[in-house]
């Protein structure tokens, strides 16, 4: 929890603190950020016992044979309220977890679905509404038996934000194998809600070249460049985060089968372009996933004469 209030505080310099207690606390954000999601109308719930999460469930959602156990958090939330996508934009912190899990096992990233974007006064903002499902890959040990039975427990760290914002933990847990009734459940589950997840671009139909990065004297423009009989039709594109690179959001486009992803280093200026960027092509309201390795755009040279 103390690491993300740090990063709320790095991120949101603007903002107030309003209230804190164990289980959360609640944080003005900047004016502008309040209105990136729309708001559910008047606040009627200011009291410390208030959660903007209705329920979390951590579920087995696939008993993993050999491999990884498919786990997810499901979260229901109240009206108006929205968690944040991995990349949140210009405010807000995704979620984290927290594992407890028996000796040599691994939990994998967090994997969200395709989220919703807002933008108001130039701010970009990703986020999830309503119910969401967030996919966590489980790997065993190689010793552990596969016919054992085991415990998984989490502590979910999260940022809701509807006029203001809350930032929260909520503990859960799960056994391995669940019961029957349970594994039922997190599979229809699952089932109704894995069309919200990006597929491989190879289901739209679209490959994509290499991102090409070009130096603007202020941050690395980067374009990568779709290709495939409806590449024309991709309507946007939500980058992934980047280590040591700030995204200009507002500046993020795709037009005409090319992406742009302005971003600026965060070591300053003499920074290479990243080795890899990726995201989401958006069409048809559907997500597809891209990743491509960046170069520099090769610079023309001129014969120089004396």
């Amino acid at each position: 929890m103390s690491k993300l209030l740090t990063m709320a505080a790095a991120l949101l310099i603007q903002a107030v603190v309003v209230a804190c207690v164990s289980e959360f606390s609640q944080v003005d954000l900047v004016a502008a950020d309040r209105k990136a999601f729309p708001a559910a109308g008047p606040e009627s719930q200011e009291s410390s016992s208030f959660s903007p999460l209705r329920r979390v469930e951590l579920l087995v959602l696939d008993a993993g044979g050999s491999g990884p156990v498919k786990m997810g958090f499901h979260i229901d939330l109240e009206p108006g309220w929205h968690l944040y996508w991995t990349n949140p934009g210009d405010a807000g912190l995704a979620p984290a977890v927290r594992w407890t899990l028996p000796t040599g096992f691994a939990a994998g990233p967090l994997l969200h679905p395709v989220p919703e974007k807002s933008v108001e006064a130039g701010l970009v903002s990703y986020g999830h509404s309503n119910s969401v499902l967030l996919l966590c890959d489980i790997t065993p040990s190689p010793s552990f038996q596969a016919a054992g039975r085991w415990e998984a427990a989490a502590v979910l760290e999260w940022m809701a934000c509807r006029e203001s914002c809350i930032v929260g933990e909520t503990a859960v847990r799960a056994v391995f194998p669940s019961a029957a009734e349970s594994l039922r459940k997190g599979r229809s589950l699952i089932k109704a809600l894995a069309p919200r997840f990006p597929r491989p671009l190879s289901a739209a139909g679209l490959t994509a070249g290499a991102g090409r990065g070009e130096w603007t004297g202020a941050a690395w423009r980067i374009e990568i460049a779709l290709a495939g009989r409806r590449a024309g039709e991709v309507t946007d594109f939500f980058p992934y985060p980047l280590d040591d690179y700030v995204i200009e959001n507002a500046g993020v486009s795709c037009r005409n089968g090319k992406v742009v992803l302005p971003v600026v280093p965060s070591k300053g200026s003499g920074s290479p372009p990243p080795k890899e960027v990726g995201g989401i092509v958006i069409l048809d309201g559907a997500g597809y996933e891209v990743k491509v390795p960046v170069a520099p755009k090769a610079r023309i040279s001129f014969p120089q004469w004396r």
